[in-house]
């Protein structure tokens, strides 16, 4: 059978359990793209899954998160007689190093928040007042990348200055506070979106392209590097990559914490 057809399946079946499996899902995608969805599951070498499993033809801190959602998936396919056997899954380094978050400084989060239209390509579907957004808020408010692009309308309460988010990891939903600050920029954005026509109700995500459909993470990674590149900051790891947006999240963190520290704060019992 189709390896394609077959992530499928599976894929309806974990979430006909009642599982939201949405990082498991990407993973298999990744995984079907690099492979071809024509592909015979049946005919997947060591080599063949060794490819779809890398990143550039680099272990990465993906690259064993992948190789787990193969696993899982792969003995689904084995106990209903999908496959004869279980595929050969190839060795990975057992001290893998993950990538060190880069802690934005506040003259590089300034600069970000500055960059012009010029820094979005001429044909780019992400305007500059949506990356400028999606910037303050996912560092103000500490979040991580998926959740700030699924904010939606409702979940803006302005008379309150806080954002519910809904059922992210570990299917919890949490109230996030912002400030005056936050709130000044967020209703000028408001009314940026009402005079772009961009819709209103409850539902409507908060984040749109020019053809007012939901923002998705690559298309806001890619604009985000090229918003890097206005903003001066440099490319690290001798040049090779650009810091990500999730650091944003950790800059908050770190930032928060050190605020603390300098104050003489109790920080033990301000984490929770």
């Amino acid at each position: 059978m189709k390896i394609g057809e077959l992530v499928e399946r599976y894929l309806d079946y974990r979430r006909s359990l009642g599982a939201k499996f949405t990082c498991g899902a990407q993973q298999l995608r990744h995984i079907v793209k690099v492979l071809g969805v024509s592909r015979d599951a049946g005919s997947l070498t060591r080599n063949d899954i060794l490819k779809s499993i890398l990143t550039e033809g680099r272990v990465t801190a993906t690259s064993p998160m992948r190789k787990s959602a193969l696993a899982v998936f792969f003995r689904w396919c084995v106990a209903r007689g999908y496959l004869r056997d279980m595929p050969q899954l190839p060795e990975l380094p057992k001290n893998l190093q993950t990538r060190r978050p880069h802690i934005y400084s506040n003259d590089e989060i300034r600069r970000l928040l500055s960059a012009n239209h010029k820094c979005l390509h001429p044909k780019s579907t992400v305007q500059v007042e949506c990356i400028h957004m999606i910037v303050l808020m996912t560092y103000t408010l500490g979040l991580r990348i998926s959740e700030t692009l699924s904010l939606t309308m409702g979940d803006i309460d302005t008379s309150s200055n806080v954002a519910k988010i809904r059922e992210t990891k570990f299917y919890k939903t949490r109230v996030v506070p912002y400030n005056s600050y936050v709130a000044h920029k967020l209703d000028g954005y408001m009314r940026w979106r009402t005079k772009n026509g961009m819709p209103v109700s409850p539902e409507s995500h908060l984040f749109m392209n020019r053809a007012k459909d939901p923002l998705g993470y690559d298309v806001v990674k890619k604009t985000f590097y090229r918003l890097c590149d206005a903003a001066g900051i440099e490319k690290l790891d001798g040049g090779k990559r650009y810091p990500r947006i999730h650091d944003l999240r950790h800059t908050f963190a770190v930032q928060r914490l050190l605020a603390w520290y300098r104050k003489g704060r109790d920080v033990q019992a301000l984490l929770p």
